[in-house]
């Protein structure tokens, strides 16, 4: 039997070729062994894993054993500007959202996908007199939500085990793990009072194929398909972008009221070449990094997350270190390997950044005058 497609429901999927060859990654950064499958539908265009017995077993293994952060107070993923300021991913999106949505001064928000609570502590960061309440599918997050001023409940299991409705419902980064993404905005819909807001954020893995790599990301959306997923369910869009936040899709919708802009048409032709041409350059990279290595010269990978676990477990044993500029992730180890800041990194070093082309350019042109060299990916094209 056939997997259907995680949007239009049809079987009409196609494996992209090459996708097994590559190494993957647990979206906890956990690294896992090649050989998955990656789909695009021929119909909808939307790229994805298809929902199969052997991914079915993976993501209930992985989830089974998932921590977010090893330090439960540790609660959200650093992004970096240009000239390396840290910013929360959370605190980024929200803000946006209270500049640009009339929030009332009091009102009940939904985190949905909670984890330790990054999104919820973040709100409360900005924005006070909320009742704060959170979902999930386990209740490992139980103590780190407890903390977070204004937590009121965490909910566990489906959205249907929520009660009552709620002024701003949010999923940052829940919705490419889930097996049907259009239940839980449907039952999103139901959650919200009249007027109320959804915010929803997910990987945007044309600006960074690395998130392809990612196991148990079932779903790889676009600005266009996500916005129109979100008015299947009956949601106004207002915004459906991946210039917010480069990484990400953001979109922001109202249940009631008129969208702002008409939804993009989706051409399947051109969403097919372009994954095609993610999955060539993240082989080519991984080529990149291996022919790069000198036995004579310290060798190592900027970072500590999916990317740089991704593509130092092949090579493990070529690896002398990590770098890292989070301060939260500095003296630790990181897959046996110690985690350096950028000024403990040894005299003539070579460090491999498999990162977005953009963010790797930015670092390179930072790191220009240090003691060792920056190997950055080649442009996406």
């Amino acid at each position: 039997m056939g997997t259907n497609c995680v949007y239009c429901r049809q079987q009409t999927l196609e494996d992209i070729q090459g996708f097994d060859q590559l190494p993957r990654v647990s979206s906890d950064c956990q690294p896992m062994g090649a050989g998955g499958r990656l789909s695009i539908c021929r119909s909808c265009g939307t790229v994805q894993k298809p929902a199969d017995a052997k991914w079915l077993r993976e993501t209930d293994a992985i989830y089974q054993n998932y921590a977010l952060f090893d330090d439960p107070n540790q609660f959200d993923q650093m992004m970096f500007t240009a000239d390396g300021v840290s910013v929360r991913r959370s605190v980024k999106v929200l803000k946006y959202l209270l500049e640009n949505w009339d929030a009332p001064r009091k009102g009940r928000l939904l985190d949905v996908g909670s984890g330790n609570g990054a999104a919820l502590d973040a709100f409360a960061s900005l924005k006070d007199s909320w009742r704060l309440f959170a979902l999930d599918i386990t209740d490992r997050g139980a103590e780190s939500l407890a903390a977070i001023p204004g937590f009121v409940k965490l909910y566990t299991g489906g959205i249907q085990e929520v009660d009552g409705s709620y002024d701003l419902i949010t999923a940052i980064h829940c919705l490419e793990h889930l097996q049907s993404p259009q239940e839980m905005l449907a039952g999103i819909y139901n959650s919200l009072s009249q007027n109320g807001c959804l915010v929803v954020q997910v990987p945007d893995h044309m600006s960074n194929p690395f998130d392809l790599l990612i196991a148990d990301h079932r779903s790889h959306f676009s600005p266009a398909i996500l916005a129109r997923m979100a008015e299947e369910a009956g949601f106004s869009v207002m915004l459906a972008s991946d210039k917010l936040l480069h990484k990400e899709i953001s979109i922001v919708a109202i249940k009631g009221g008129e969208p702002l802009s008409a939804t993009q048409i989706i051409d399947v032709g051109t969403a097919r070449i372009a994954i095609e041409k993610r999955i060539d350059w993240l082989r080519r990279l991984l080529v990149l990094g291996l022919e790069s290595y000198t036995p004579n010269r310290p060798f190592g990978f900027f970072g500590t997350s999916i990317a740089a676990t991704a593509f130092a477990n092949p090579m493990l044993e070529r690896v002398d270190f990590f770098v890292d500029e989070d301060e939260q992730m500095i003296g630790k180890t990181w897959l046996g390997k110690p985690v350096l800041s950028t000024g403990e990194v040894p005299g003539s070093a070579l460090v491999f950044a498999p990162m977005a082309p953009l963010i790797a350019q930015r670092l390179a042109n930072r790191f220009k005058d240090a003691n060792f060299d920056v190997l950055i990916p080649p442009p996406l094209g």
